[in-house]
Formats: C-alpha cells, structure tokens, sequence
C-alpha cells in the first residue's frame, strides 16, 4: 500500500491531504484526520500546560473518537426517512 500513497513533495498541507483524500478510502482519510487533530491538541498541550501524552493514548483516543463518529453518523442515517419511490 506505501507505493500507492502520494510521495510529495507538497508545497502546502491542503495539497498533501486532497492528495491523500484521492487515493484513501472515506473511513480511512476521516481516520487520518482525527488523528492529526489528536496530535495537533497532543502539541498545544505541550506548548501551553507542559504536559506530553504519551503517543499510544493519542492513537487510541483517535480510535474511540471514530468510532463514535461513526456510531453517531449510522444513528443520524438511521433516522432520516427514506424517499419514496414513484
């Protein structure tokens, strides 16, 4: 799989992630969000109260993260009424 991720170089962020939204599948691109979002907080943390998480329960809030997302997300489709077909 590593050969069909994008190499770069990229010249900005935005252009690494529409690389990557090309090529990965939804749930796994969502996933890779989540997480650089869990390591972003991961560094304002450590910037701003001196205080490192460790890696592994950054990964594993990401984890629990998606999975509510997607809970919530098959509970909201689970709700909207279907169509009718004519």
């Amino acid at each position: 799989m590593d050969s069909l991720l994008p190499q770069g170089p990229f010249t900005t962020c935005l252009q690494c992630l529409n690389d990557y939204m090309s090529v990965l599948q939804r749930d796994h691109f969502t996933f890779l969000i989540v997480l650089l979002w869990n390591i972003w907080n991961r560094r304002n943390r450590w910037v701003h109260s001196n205080q490192l998480t460790p890696m592994r329960l950054v990964s594993e809030y990401a984890q629990m993260v998606m999975a509510d997302f997607q809970e919530a997300n098959e509970d909201i489709i689970q709700r909207v009424p279907r169509e009718r077909s004519q």
